[in-house]
């Protein structure tokens, strides 16, 4: 009966998780072609800052996802 509620409940989190992912991609890479296209100072100024956060943003859900598949192989290798 746990497994039962335990297997949906897991694709809506691993769903979610990649949807999280994706739309952290998005936003670094809508600042980056903005910065490109951006003439005056102060816009690329304000680009940067927006796509410093994004690259921030995407390095640590990197680091979490890693984090996440080596606990889940270390796991997998005990059992």
């Amino acid at each position: 009966m746990k497994l039962k509620i335990e297997r949906p409940i897991y694709k809506i989190l691993k769903t979610l998780w990649f949807i999280f992912g994706g739309l952290i991609s998005l936003w670094t890479f809508f600042w980056y072609i903005k910065i490109l296209t951006i003439g005056e100072l102060g816009g690329v100024m304000a680009s940067t800052i927006l796509l410093a956060s994004g690259i921030y943003a995407l390095s640590i859900y990197i680091m979490a996802t890693l984090l996440f598949l080596l606990i889940r192989f270390i796991i997998k290798k005990l059992k």
